[in-house]
């Protein structure tokens, strides 16, 4: 089987672009202007047309194409040269288990120590290609070629993944590719809703006029000095002074209460805009996962609507229900399997510390609140702990959930809602009993120190399955370590600030937990 690396170059513009309406309805709506192939004996650019002219359909069918993005250049494949027998593979899939990046640029960056110029490609935002003098358009043609040329040098030099990590890498695509149904009646029934109650905040805000500036802080203080209120400095929800002023002052209150009610009906009317955008003709969403979306610990991320952090908590306006989790719909003759992951962080942590006091606890058929408890002689009833006492119960599934990775007395109080002193003590007093987990915390530190002094700055960790986990540039500046969780990629979504033994407990915690779900899956 012969492999090689296809890179499609498409009609893009602010009015037509993958980021508004999603891979399969901008591959639908655009076109492709020219491809490049390359690999075993071919290096091919020009249009889609002239390639299927050039190799028979055969070529198509039984090669094995590898793209960066596959999704993306697969969809234009079936587009104009119609299905391939194999399903294709993906060079930034291939990078993410190893932690490379998902963008050409930075993956040649992090393998060769140098980047691609992305100018010529830039520069074709809103331009037709066929306008375009010869001159320009060769330029254009060599851009394509050498971005193909490099893709193939990439796919070669980077390791192999394991069998696992290929299988959820195709897993990932095919989940991408086949979406989800959405009730599209449902969500555009809420999006109604929402912009009438959207319009009643706005208008219901006393300074709002043609100038629409609702959510102007400056107004508000003018507001709040022509009625001789207090003006609060924040109007988060969490921010205990906002909320004392609001408790005193209901005219405040209510003016807050409108802003913020424009300002979260807005967002979840951008998101429905979003969604409806992407609906392919079934009523379905193409999804957006990312494999290995976080390098260090390999847990997926999501690009455009993100199904993976929907609102808990429906937002009630009069007698209307809003729930994003209800615009997802099982395909006929199906049905939603909803899986409960049993607090598995805090059970890989104590296998990860060797906790096995507590381990044998939840062998015996306790719950790991309970086990927690139990294994420390902070519950000796031998009724259970949750029936017996539930307000000491939530405490303890707070300490449990909250204290692995070194949270602070302040950051406690407001999780479980208690006095910061004496929040205080309760961290103090688990920090005592859990010697285990923050001598892990203080063998990281160590770790974070050394990586510092030595000249590849690299912090490795091996996992239960043999990989590893690693932290790149290791520096310490300003008094705190930092580090970069992506190879090649100095950007801040790599940038770890702040780098301690906690956090590096908690990505090694992370990483087992992702590693045990791929696994059984």
């Amino acid at each position: 089987m012969k492999n090689f690396v296809v890179d499609f170059e498409s009609y893009y513009g602010p009015e037509l672009n993958v980021s508004d309406i999603g891979v399969k309805n901008y591959c639908r709506d655009s076109y492709a202007y020219m491809v490049a192939i390359h690999g075993d004996g071919v290096d091919f650019v020009g249009t889609p047309e002239e390639a299927l002219k050039k190799y028979n359909r055969y070529f198509f069918q039984e090669s094995q194409f590898w793209a960066a993005n596959a999704v993306f250049d697969e969809t234009w494949a079936k587009r104009y040269w119609g299905d391939c027998m194999l399903p294709w593979k993906c060079i930034f899939d291939k990078g993410a288990p190893n932690q490379y990046a998902h963008s050409m640029d930075k993956l040649l960056t992090g393998l060769t120590g140098e980047g691609m110029d992305k100018t010529t490609r830039d520069k074709m935002k809103s331009v037709h290609y066929r306008e375009l003098p010869a001159d320009k358009q060769q330029l254009v043609l060599d851009y394509c070629q050498n971005d193909a040329r490099e893709e193939w040098k990439c796919l070669n030099m980077l390791p192999e993944v394991s069998t696992v990590e290929e299988k959820l890498a195709s897993w990932t695509r095919m989940t991408n590719k086949r979406g989800v149904k959405i009730n599209r009646e449902r969500v555009e029934r809420d999006k109604e809703i929402l912009q009438i109650a959207q319009h009643k905040a706005k208008w219901a805000i006393p300074w709002v006029d043609e100038r629409e500036v609702p959510l102007s802080a400056n107004e508000l203080a003018k507001w709040c000095q022509y009625k001789g209120l207090p003006c609060p400095a924040s109007r988060d929800k969490k921010d205990p002074v906002c909320a004392e002023m609001m408790a005193k002052h209901p005219e405040l209150n209510e003016v807050i209460t409108n802003m913020r009610n424009f300002q979260s009906f807005n967002v979840l009317i951008k998101k429905i805009n979003s969604l409806l955008g992407r609906l392919d003709e079934n009523d379905v969403l193409p999804m957006e996962l990312i494999f290995c979306g976080a390098r260090h610990t390999r847990r997926w991320s999501s690009r455009g609507v993100n199904v993976q952090n929907l609102a808990a908590n429906p937002i009630i306006i009069g007698e209307w229900e809003i729930n994003p989790r209800h615009w997802f719909i099982a395909r006929p003759g199906k049905t939603f399997y909803i899986p409960d992951f049993s607090q598995i962080e805090p059970r890989c942590l104590n296998w990860i510390i060797k906790n096995t006091s507590l381990l044998d606890m939840i062998r015996k058929g306790y719950g790991l609140y309970e086990a927690y408890a139990r294994s420390n002689k902070l519950w000796t009833d031998d009724r259970p702990m949750k029936s017996v006492d539930p307000s000491y119960y939530k405490t303890i599934k707070a300490q449990v959930l909250g204290l692995g990775y070194g949270m602070g007395a302040k950051r406690f109080s407001e999780v479980l809602g208690t006095d910061e002193d004496e929040s205080r003590s309760m961290v103090s007093d688990w920090r005592n009993l859990n010697r285990k987990i923050t001598d892990k915390w203080a063998e990281m530190d160590r770790m974070i120190f050394e990586a510092n002094r030595v000249e590849d700055r690299t912090i490795e960790m091996e996992m239960p399955t043999g990989d590893y986990l690693r932290h790149f540039n290791v520096r310490y500046q300003n008094r705190k370590y930092s580090s970069l969780t992506t190879r090649g990629d100095n950007t801040p979504t790599s940038r770890q600030e702040n780098l301690w033994g906690g956090v590096l407990v908690e990505n090694m915690t992370q990483r087992m937990a992702r590693d045990i779900l791929g696994r059984r899956s």
